[in-house]
């Protein structure tokens, strides 16, 4: 079970030094193999380059933000459960904790529907979540 608010590290690709994960946050609660969710992903604010402000993370908000950090709605994806439970049992991701507060997720949360990057298919999605047309 994956529950709104909770963080799954996932190997994203690989780099000249090895493998390169990006934390995710968990949008929508997953029970069943053929559940689907919303991942968003954090990552670091880098100088003199272009990130989306829609939703922004300074240090100290949560304990995995130590540094200026925003949520790239343009790589919100869908995930089923069973794609999240095999990339976890084979060493591709790892839950952590502690996952977002409640305010603190709903902040997020609210930049999939204000962000002009997400991608059409996540905001359809988490609109039919948000609206009962989708059963969790």
């Amino acid at each position: 079970m994956y529950l709104p608010g909770e963080c799954i590290i996932i190997e994203t690709n690989r780099g000249k030094d090895g493998t390169i994960s990006h934390l995710f946050i968990v949008v929508i609660p997953v029970e069943n193999d053929g559940d689907k969710t919303i991942l968003l992903p954090l990552c670091r604010i880098k100088p003199n380059r272009y990130y989306d402000k829609t939703v922004t993370l300074g240090a100290g908000d949560h304990d995995f933000v130590k540094e200026p950090t925003y949520i790239d709605f343009s790589l919100a994806k869908i995930e089923t459960k069973a794609s999240l439970d095999e990339a976890i049992s084979i060493g591709k991701a790892r839950k952590r904790t502690p996952g977002f507060g409640e305010d603190l997720a709903q902040k997020v949360f609210n930049g999939i529907q204000k962000s002009p990057h997400t991608p059409f298919i996540v905001f359809s999605y988490y609109e039919d979540y948000l609206f009962g047309k989708l059963k969790t």
